[in-house]
């Protein structure tokens, strides 16, 4: 029993520990940061299987974690250990938001099948369409989102 209490401690303390200037910012405090439309991040698919499987991979129930104020499902222990040791590097850029229209200045959720990994980093977009229309030049289309990110959220 004691190591369940301190493996909820240690996921707990995680959240505290990586906190984004964004989180700790009062301007931003009530902004949500991570999109989770169907209360869990990404729709409740494994970040880390994107990088690891290549494609959208569900998470359980069973291996889960709270970050940055959201649910993460895991598909396994091992790749949820794997997002504990580095959250910001498998979590999606804009909070999982459409990069497309975060370069827009709008605030659309993406969706968890039309993703894709640039420069070591996971972006979602609103649907395949969007995708392919963002992987034609995704540097200059970074750029302008990135001007918008986190501004956006609280518009």
């Amino acid at each position: 029993m004691l190591g369940y209490w301190l493996m909820i401690d240690r996921r707990r303390l995680l959240g505290c520990l990586v906190a984004t200037p964004l989180a700790a910012s009062p301007a931003f405090a009530g902004c949500p940061s991570v999109s989770s439309e169907s209360g869990q991040a990404i729709g409740g698919f494994d970040p880390v299987g994107y990088f690891r499987d290549g494609q959208a991979v569900a998470g359980s129930d069973a291996h889960r974690l709270m970050w940055r104020n959201v649910v993460w499902r895991f598909a396994s222990e091992q790749n949820l250990a794997v997002f504990e040791r580095d959250p910001v590097g498998f979590s999606p850029q804009f909070g999982g938001y459409c990069a497309v229209m975060m370069s827009e200045g709008r605030v659309i959720e993406g969706s968890p099948e039309a993703w894709a990994i640039y420069d070591d980093k996971l972006y979602f977009t609103r649907s395949l369409a969007a995708r392919d229309l963002w992987l034609q030049d995704p540097a200059p289309l970074i750029v302008k989102a990135d001007s918008h990110w986190p501004a956006a959220l609280c518009r």
